[in-house]
């Protein structure tokens, strides 16, 4: 895999606890939500990091930095335009902390996130990264969805793997990671434009367990200029599903008969998703892809059953605008 390298941080390295590494790129009018829920927990210099690199924008996020911060947040910008996933590289390999929050500079956590995550990860070798519950707010911060309750208590999810790899169910700004996990499985696969997340949790999924804290403590931003709109819209995010698939097809540790269970779980889930945001033709690209992975009759009447309904709508649909 194309996976971004994390290089180890030398013994005698003086290391704070977090790393909370902001990437930005032309987001300075959510940016200073972002940097304000950081700074209302600031652990201290000694046991927390805050970094903005930017992505070479054109809307001076280094003057909101220095207005914020005052001197307590690192601010690195890149010589050119790099990319989302360079700019992640980077974001990683200047983190000095035992854990890592890669907070995108559109999103933002709320108070009690730092706390309620760190004993668990720092006491529990087996346990590699831990996310809590999410919002999801449009442009003026308004809620508009919240995310599933995966446990009602806060504690190790159990047969996590299966759920991660049926859907996505974890929301960037709720995530925190180990440093030492991106050293060693790799961080983010650059083949993958826009389920790079998914795919990275599945893959230390496959290693470690997931702490779970179900309190709703960050916030995913969508607008019209996030990457997810543009996915959605251009229709990409089918594309980046069967990429994404593929991809963890081939280190999936279960048997077999689980594993094509679980890829054609995950299959279904996005034809329904696609079907959700209209993309017809999208979902039907989903359906015939999904072929290979359809193992009795009542499953191959059902995908045909779906492949004529959104047909049907599409002829329609045709019908109406001539």
């Amino acid at each position: 895999m194309n996976t971004i390298t994390v290089l180890p941080i030398s013994a005698d390295t003086s290391r704070p606890v977090w790393s909370v590494m902001i990437p930005t790129y032309n987001c300075s009018k959510y940016l200073r939500e972002t940097i304000g829920s950081v700074l209302m927990q600031d652990r201290g210099i000694d046991k927390m990091e805050i970094w903005v690199v930017d992505d070479c924008s054109i809307d001076n996020p280094e003057e909101l930095v220095k207005e914020l911060g005052k001197g307590r947040i690192n601010f690195y910008r890149q010589e050119r335009n790099v990319g989302q996933l360079n700019n992640f590289s980077t974001c990683l390999n200047l983190a000095k902390g035992k854990i890592i929050h890669l907070l995108h500079g559109d999103d933002f956590v709320l108070n009690g996130f730092y706390n309620k995550l760190e004993g668990p990860l720092l006491s529990d070798d087996s346990i590699g990264a831990a996310f809590t519950g999410n919002n999801i707010v449009d442009k003026d911060s308004k809620p508009v969805l919240v995310s599933d309750v995966l446990a009602p208590a806060p504690g190790v999810l159990t047969n996590f793997l299966t759920v991660i790899s049926r859907k996505q169910v974890i929301q960037t700004p709720s995530i925190v990671v180990k440093r030492d996990v991106y050293e060693k499985l790799g961080a983010f696969n650059k083949d993958l434009s826009w389920l790079e997340d998914w795919e990275m949790w599945i893959r230390i999924a496959c290693n470690y367990q997931f702490y779970y804290e179900p309190t709703m403590l960050a916030s995913y931003r969508i607008h019209d200029a996030s990457n997810t709109t543009d996915s959605l819209e251009t229709g990409r995010f089918v594309k980046d599903v069967l990429e994404c698939i593929n991809v963890y097809t081939g280190y999936l540790k279960v048997s077999g008969k689980e594993k094509k269970a679980m890829i054609n779980s995950a299959r279904q889930h996005y034809l329904h998703y696609a079907k959700a945001q209209s993309r017809q033709r999208s979902s039907i690209l989903i359906l015939m892809r999904s072929f290979p992975l359809v193992y009795d009759f009542a499953s191959l009447f059902s995908v045909m059953k779906e492949i004529f309904k959104m047909s049907v709508k599409i002829v329609a649909a045709k019908i109406r605008i001539k």
